[in-house]
């Protein structure tokens, strides 16, 4: 009978070193929920996040799935925990919120990995919404190089107002002896480069297309006059104000403003030098 006893208590004893940090998890600490959340995917075990789920029949979607499998691929140490809000309010009673964990790969490159949650009015802390995980992953570094590696084109920030233009010739002889393009940055910061696209049409019958570059600066909220080299003595025939039609759009300005993931990076980098 002894020996029964001596045996179970044994067992209870390993499963609790075994399994200590599933029954231990704060729920109402987000750094503990990180924690145990960390241990799942580098685990690839995700019935670790059980403590967490508090429907029944709740999955795990394509987003959990495929930070699984980065996990699966690559070496990553966590570095920082963060929490932030989601705009979208799930139901009364609890907030959606965003438990960020951030990461490094071998290579040095950056991820955040965010597991949407519902923290309830008492605290408490619950994974999943409408019986699904999510846990999504984003490559930081990936977005930076993409960022700098694109022109920047913030079509909204900058408006073409007005094309103007002076003729040479008479009758039938007609052409643009000047032309000015009239645009607004409205933007919160000035522009030293801007590249566009100029289309000319007279009757319906494209004249001139181009793409035209200026280094002219361009302070924030300011409206400025471009002029078009390409269109100077420039012979067209027959046309008038009726006629003639032009459409510019937006290609590229610069400088290009700082990135929020640069940002991120830098305090991500210096978090891990002092790691």
């Amino acid at each position: 009978m002894n020996r029964k006893i001596l045996v179970l208590v044994s067992i209870s004893l390993l499963a609790m070193l075994i399994f200590p940090s599933c029954n231990n998890v704060d729920r109402t600490d987000y750094k503990s929920v990180a924690k145990l959340i960390d241990k799942s995917l580098q685990s690839q075990n995700l019935d670790l996040l059980k403590p967490l789920i508090t429907v029944d029949g709740t999955s795990f979607d394509e987003f959990t799935k495929s930070t699984l499998n980065l996990f699966n691929k690559n070496k990553l140490t966590l570095i920082q925990v963060e929490l932030s809000e989601h705009p979208m309010q799930i139901s009364e009673g609890s907030k959606t919120i965003w438990i960020n964990l951030y990461y490094r790969d071998e290579r040095s490159n950056f991820y955040c990995i965010g597991a949407l949650a519902r923290q309830r009015d008492d605290g408490l802390i619950a994974l999943g919404m409408s019986n699904t995980i999510t846990i999504r992953n984003d490559n930081f570094s990936e977005y930076h190089k993409e960022w700098y590696e694109t022109p920047y084109c913030p079509k909204i920030e900058i408006s073409f107002e007005s094309f103007w233009w002076s003729t040479f010739g008479f009758g039938n002889n007609l052409g643009f002896e000047s032309v000015i393009l009239r645009l607004k940055n409205n933007s919160f910061y000035n522009i030293d480069y801007i590249r566009f696209r100029l289309i000319v049409k007279n009757n319906n019958v494209t004249i001139f297309n181009q793409t035209i570059e200026s280094y002219q600066r361009i302070f924030e909220g300011d409206m400025v006059d471009i002029n078009i080299p390409a269109l100077r003595n420039f012979y067209i025939g027959n046309f008038n104000r009726n006629t003639l039609h032009w459409s510019a759009e937006l290609i590229e300005v610069r400088p290009k403003p700082k990135s929020w993931w640069e940002d991120k990076i830098e305090e991500l980098k210096v978090i891990s030098r002092k790691k």
